[in-house]
């Protein structure tokens, strides 16, 4: 009698199972077709970085697209909890150049404080949502005086 009733048991809880909705994953947003692919290459520069006190207060980055038909600025987005001590030079690509440079300024970090920073590439229309290649570029620095024997 217990196998008769573990054997309807059994039945019963897959026929419960079966009868849940399925779950189905979300498409997201196609990308634009007219995408430049726009993105920041692997470089050195990035990561902790402490500079001298009497070092220039700004660093160059490379940035490169895949898509190289017109002359484009792209609109670069900082991301900060220190607000107003980064500032960016215009991201410019010449037409059928693959490759430009930024340039983040910080002329008032002070002496001896860390100051971390994101450079993001938002728009659609100039970096892929589903590429392998990043669309941000990370890096934080501090002013260090060293002590020289």
């Amino acid at each position: 009698m217990n196998r008769y009733f573990i054997y309807i048991l059994t039945v019963l809880s897959m026929i419960a199972a079966s009868c849940t909705p399925e779950e189905f994953a979300q498409v997201g947003d196609y990308d634009n077709e007219n995408c430049y692919g726009v993105y920041f290459p692997s470089q050195e520069g990035t990561g902790d970085r402490q500079i001298d006190p009497d070092d220039p207060r700004h660093f160059t980055f490379k940035v490169r697209r895949i898509k190289t038909d017109d002359a484009i600025t792209v609109p670069v987005t900082i991301k900060s909890e220190s607000t107003g001590v980064f500032t960016l030079s215009e991201l410019y690509f010449e037409e059928d150049k693959a490759e430009a440079e930024i340039s983040v300024f910080f002329p008032s970090a002070q002496l001896g404080k860390t100051y971390d920073c994101t450079l993001i590439i938002e728009d659609k229309l100039y970096a892929s949502s589903y590429s392998s290649v990043s669309t941000h570029l990370s890096f934080s620095v501090t002013r260090v005086k060293w002590n020289r024997v």
